[in-house]
């Protein structure tokens, strides 16, 4: 297993991809209007990394599966690139003039409680970004749908909020918190239809459960900066502590 830092600077015609995609974007109701804006500005440089990543294992050829895929900037990217690409998310009617705007493939699915409506074996690679830190019901079978559907050799790219990152023990020392706020989270079910984060995990934690799994965790990318240099200075010599983390993960051949 590879661990390796990514770059501080992005590739800038991904990043341009998917700010022009988040131009586009708008919720069907106002009510998550604030909601769609912050996270279109907190996370279009992120997902530009997303796209580097997809960019670096997935073919035009295979079938990508992104899960979670709204709103919908990283999926409409990768079908302007020339990817064979459909999304899943837990509710896209919140998206649905977007979406048809856009002319992208999302499907409703609730990975806590459905089937993915895919056959066995099918998918070439799954984005799974940015969801583990919200399952709330059991991670285990989860995974082993993710299994199912996934070809044998074929790739999960999954990111996550680092556990252990430095405003997290920053957090920890000051405040005497192991995470965000339990009511602020729970109260995303309502004020934005899905779940905020259940738990944040290191490391470790991630990889025992995707090797208990049977997944080969192929890399682990520690990802993000903080926006101080000296911080910045600090995560050149300890890039374990950057605030997220990114897996490559193999289903065996």
């Amino acid at each position: 297993m590879i661990h390796s830092a990514e770059s501080f600077h992005p590739n800038l015609d991904n990043l341009r991809a998917i700010q022009d995609v988040g131009r586009q974007v708008e919720p069907d109701t106002p009510e998550l209007a604030k909601w769609c804006s912050g996270f279109i500005a907190g996370n279009s440089l992120r997902i530009s990394y997303d796209l580097e990543l997809v960019q670096r294992f997935a073919s035009k050829s295979g079938l990508i599966l992104d899960v979670g895929a709204i709103p919908p900037l990283l999926i409409t990217a990768l079908k302007r690139q020339g990817y064979n690409v459909a999304g899943l998310d837990i509710d896209p009617s919140r998206f649905s003039g977007t979406i048809k705007t856009l002319d992208i493939d999302v499907r409703a699915c609730n990975v806590e409680t459905e089937s993915i409506p895919y056959e066995d074996n099918s998918i070439d690679l799954m984005v799974f970004n940015e969801i583990f830190e919200h399952l709330r019901i059991n991670l285990i079978t989860t995974f082993e749908e993710l299994w199912r559907v996934m070809k044998p050799g074929g790739i999960i790219l999954m990111s996550t909020p680092n556990g252990l990152a430095m405003h997290s023990l920053v957090r920890m020392l000051q405040r005497r918190e192991v995470g965000p706020g339990i009511h602020f989270e729970y109260e995303k079910l309502t004020r934005v239809g899905h779940m905020g984060h259940v738990r944040e995990y290191s490391v470790n934690e991630v990889v025992e459960f995707l090797e208990r799994m049977n997944f080969e965790v192929v890399e682990v990318v520690h990802r993000a900066r903080y926006h101080r240099r000296w911080i910045d200075a600090v995560l050149r010599l300890f890039p374990s502590m950057r605030p997220f983390l990114s897996f490559v993960i193999r289903k065996p051949a």
